[in-house]
């Protein structure tokens, strides 16, 4: 292959990785599927999915059409047409649903499958039924599955479906009509035709505003009255307003998930899966303060606490309040003195305290840490060593586990004093509670539009980043933009729509909690007026995580729109180019160029069979992979990795890694909640426990065996051995070959052709993982070094270059891999090639050390 050829092949398959990632990432994170408006509007207002609304489909031999169906539970009333498919001579089926059955009806009114689903209506949450129909003209039958039943049955009149239309929900076809609607939801419909070739995919994710194409021909459905459940993932919903006194205080309640709406008359509880007040009642008692959040609910007693904080933490003041009594225990006159507006804070459950950070007050910016211990009933101020924080107020702050935090943003100046010109801050910091110190992670050097952020942020350390309501502050009519915002480097990016917010500085507020449970983010709005000390908030939710509202945008492809496809190529091209340096830097410094691949040496016949990262396939069925990034193949071989959300793959990993501890009896209970669940009461973190865990066995169904078990609460995970794990089968590799008085060539080979797949977990980005990631790395190197110096077995030249390329893929700027792959190359007479090896490895050294590296290639004394 030449050398032009070979680059415009990795520039190509670089760029397409990176698109099938993209969407792969898209589809993990996002809910999708049309929701049909059913009886709670009226006929002419209910969906319709009609997926032939200008022609009918034409099988001659029949079709299979399947999609996943979500039926909702506990519901009065709940009667319709999921689909009716019409085909010739007046004859039909129908698939229709009530509270307790789903069947399908034929045109001779036979009943030919009767789905029992009242046991699962009684359940708590939604349920997942998928279902599949096939049309087999040859044979005279029809063939469907709904769940996991099968049922068959003849149709002697079944050349009538060779030509079909197919409605979902609503149809207004004249001969036909229907306006039954349930209250489902489907998604990914397909249909393929008798040898189950794929022809039509739609998705149901993306969509226009009439419709949505599918995804292999382009072909259109038409929908009326859609409710796309993508768009909750970009369009925030506005689910309740109420009008309070001046400055209402919040507070979040991670327990049970709800918000305390709480002002001078009374105290109001919202809850963020019903979207609806809980407890509303008015109060006796004073508030500490009438000023914004000074408000925090404690976890532990259950008890939300008012409090009003001095300069001198001895005068500062705090007050509980009793939801049995409606009273907050406090006669005093409230103090009209505040010294921290704005500030931030946080509820710690591990020491059961309450901690704030900077704040405003007396024309003064500060940048104080108070904490008040429940335990001891003191008030003290904190000192913190580390990156300065500058005085500030109106910053973001978000816990990221039981000890850490990250602070970004605000308002202020280094000296604290208001009249020595204030400035935007745009800064990140990482705040240690246990260790009491702060860390600058970046700063942002400039941006278009100066911003100020909403009180708290919501931190996904799964996925590396944390979101934050942003606003234009210097204008009274502004709106809150959700950002996405890197936590390893300046980089952010909108999501969703905007939210109307009016500014008025310490008479306006804004929030942002995220309820784990649901997935779903709540912000929390108001601006009170001082001519009638009246405040209007609001509350909103959004599915998460969020995207950008032109993610909902389908667009199609035009096959004779060459503008359109050479901006694609180009994309794709210019795309390709920074992944491919990016993967040449991170992991590839190594490895050997594309244009100059070893392809014959005059070696010991064995090489042919060395395995590498390139010839070595994936096992196709029953697979968890760890090197080249996380993936789980089920015994069918369908990849089931998008059905782990970010924390049930946390929760998998984090208990499979402990359980293959040598000697380890797993993971307890408590470690769990603190990196998992730090924020959530005992009983909370074990119904999430149980649910995730009940969830990872389900999906193992569809892999081979797996056995969760807790023992003394500690929990463990443990595969069947029909189930291949590379990292289960690496780790036994190289104990084995480590205590071994006799190594062999192929447990050799079998080690390389695992480990070269790639990087150990590399989009896993987390502090407790990066443990094992370096303790594997470091077993791994030394093992192989080990086998490189001794003589237990031989290595060809192709041989040292493979297991060099192995080390660097862990060990990235490893000095005796890169000797070993230039001596190993200069001995095969590739003596440029080997050059650039190495100086890509001095460059990339220069690059990370800022240093020059010791030795020139000369003075490593290579010789042919």
């Amino acid at each position: 292959m030449t050398r032009k050829k070979q680059t415009l092949y990795i520039l190509f398959i670089s760029g397409a990785m990176w698109i099938a990632f993209s969407l792969k990432g898209f589809s993990q994170v996002s809910s999708y599927g049309l929701e049909f408006v059913s009886f709670e509007a009226v006929q002419e207002k209910r969906t319709s999915l009609n997926l032939t609304p200008t022609k009918p489909f034409s099988f001659p031999d029949g079709f299979k059409m399947s999609f996943d169906l979500i039926c909702y539970p506990r519901m009065d009333y709940n009667f319709g047409y999921i689909f009716r498919i019409i085909g010739q001579n007046s004859h039909y089926i129908d698939f229709l649903m009530n509270e307790s059955y789903l069947r399908i009806i034929n045109s001779e009114d036979e009943v030919p499958v009767e789905y029992q689903v009242n046991e699962l209506m009684s359940l708590k949450k939604p349920v997942s039924v998928p279902f599949v129909i096939m049309f087999d003209v040859k044979k005279k039958t029809a063939n469907i599955t709904v769940g996991r039943k099968n049922y068959s049955f003849e149709i002697p009149y079944i050349k009538d479906f060779k030509t079909v239309h197919i409605v979902f929900g609503r149809n207004d076809k004249p001969d036909m009509p229907t306006t039954d609607v349930p209250k489902v939801t489907i998604s990914d419909i397909r249909i393929n035709d008798i040898k189950d070739k794929p022809l039509y995919y739609w998705k149901l994710a993306a969509h226009t505003d009439k419709g949505v194409y599918d995804e292999l021909k382009q072909r259109f459905a038409s929908v009326d009255n859609p409710a796309w459940l993508l768009d909750n993932h970009a369009l925030w919903k506005k689910r309740l307003e109420i009008r309070s006194c001046l400055n209402p205080q919040i507070a979040y309640n991670h327990a049970n998930n709800s918000i305390t709406i709480a002002d001078r008359k009374d105290f109001r509880i919202y809850d963020t899966k019903t979207y609806s007040l809980i407890y509303d009642k008015p109060v006796t008692g004073k508030l500490q303060s009438y000023h914004a959040n000074q408000l925090i609910y404690n976890s532990v007693d259950n008890r939300c606490y008012s409090y009003n904080m001095d300069i001198n933490p001895a005068n500062s003041t705090i007050t509980s309040f009793d939801t049995l009594t409606a009273d907050w225990g406090n006669v005093n006159k409230t103090s009209n003195y505040i010294h921290f507006q704005h500030h931030n804070r946080v509820f710690v459950p591990s020491d059961t305290s309450l901690y704030t950070f900077n704040g405003y007050g007396h024309h003064k910016y500060k940048n104080s840490v108070m904490k008040y211990s429940f335990n001891d009933r003191q008030w003290s101020e904190l000192r913190f060593s580390g990156d300065r924080i500058h005085p500030r107020y109106m910053s973001a702050f978000g816990m990221i586990d039981a000890h850490r935090a990250l602070l970004f943003g605000g308002y202020g100046n280094e000296t604290g004093l208001q009249d020595l010109s204030p400035r935007n801050y745009y800064d990140l910091y990482e705040i240690d509670l246990r260790s009491m110190t702060s860390k600058k992670l970046w700063e942002i050097d400039y941006v278009k539009s100066p911003f100020l952020v909403a009180n708290s942020l919501v931190a996904d350390t799964a996925l590396r980043c944390f979101y934050a309501l942003c606003f234009a502050h210097q204008q009274f009519n502004t709106t809150l933009a959700l950002v996405r915002f890197s936590i390893d480097k300046p980089e952010y990016e909108t999501v969703s729509d905007d939210i109307p917010f009016s500014f008025r500085d310490v008479l306006s507020y804004a929030d942002l909690f995220l309820n784990r449970e649901t997935n779903e983010l709540t912000a929390v709005t108001y601006t009170s007026s001082t001519v009638d000390s009246i405040s209007v908030v609001s509350l909103r939710s959004l599915a998460y995580p969020p995207i950008s509202t032109s993610a909902l945008l389908q667009l199609p492809t035009k096959s004779g729109n060459h503008k359109t496809l050479l901006f694609v190529i180009l994309a794709v091209a210019i795309v390709a180019v920074i992944v491919l340096l990016m993967y040449k830097k991170k992991r590839s410094l190594a490895q050997l160029p594309p244009q100059e691949s070893i392809e014959n040496e005059d070696d010991d016949a064995e090489d042919a069979d060395v395995a590498t990262q390139h010839d070595v396939p994936l096992p196709p069925k029953q697979s968890v992979f760890f090197f080249g990034g996380f993936r789980v193949i089920g015994r069918e071989g369908k990849d089931l990795t998008d059905e782990f959300s970010p924390l049930l793959k946390q929760l998998f990993l984090l208990i499979l890694l402990n359980t293959l501890e040598k000697d380890s009896k797993g993971i307890s209970s408590t470690k769990l909640k603190d990196i998992l669940w730090f924020d959530k009461s005992v009983e909370s973190v074990r119904n999430n426990r149980g649910v995730m865990l009940n969830r990872i066995r389900r999906i193992f169904e569809r892999v081979g065996t797996v056995s969760i078990e807790g023992q003394n609460s500690y929990w463990t995970i443990r595969l069947g051995d029909e189930i291949k794990c590379d990292y289960r089968d690496a780790i036994m590799l190289i104990d084995k070959m480590k205590h071994s008085t006799t190594r062999t060539n192929a447990d050799l080979k079998l080690l390389l052709s695992l480990v070269s797949r790639g990087y150990m977990l590399p989009n896993v980005q987390t502090e407790w993982a990066d443990t094992f990631k370096s303790e594997f790395a470091n077993n791994l190197v030394d093992l192989l070094l080990e086998i490189s110096n001794g003589n237990d077995i031989k290595l060809s030249n192709k041989e040292t270059v493979n297991l060099a390329d192995a080390i660097l893929i862990h060990d990235v700027l490893n000095e005796d891999a890169i000797k070993l792959k230039c001596t190993a190359l200069v001995r095969m007479g590739k003596i440029g090639l080997a050059k650039t090896v190495f100086n890509s490895y001095v460059k990339e050294y220069s690059a990370l050390f800022g240093v020059n590296y010791k030795s020139t290639f000369d003075e490593l004394r290579i010789k042919n």
